[in-house]
């Protein structure tokens, strides 16, 4: 468990137990309770992400996209500016 998480857990944990009137002998009960509400917290958070995700791309104009080849093309030429020259033919 991370440090961040577990200082999370702790933090509602307290809270569970200043909300039920801070009766002592409940602090497990508390820890068990804010470890699920973390949990749910977060899953409730990943499935909402990829449509939040979605919905963003979808308003978001697309770029253009590069001609097919262009790439090669270029690559072609650098590596043709480093081959040595030909001489030419005398014919």
């Amino acid at each position: 468990m991370s440090n961040r998480h577990h200082e999370r857990v702790q933090e509602r944990a307290y809270h569970l137990w200043r909300e039920s009137g801070g009766e002592h002998g409940r602090a497990f009960d508390h820890w068990l309770q804010a470890e699920e509400e973390i949990r749910t917290d977060r899953a409730e958070a990943a499935e909402a992400e990829p449509a939040k995700a979605k919905a963003k791309s979808a308003k978001a104009p697309k770029k253009a996209e590069k001609a097919p080849g262009k790439g090669a093309k270029a690559a072609s030429k650098e590596a043709s500016k480093s081959r040595p020259k030909r001489p030419a033919s005398s014919a």
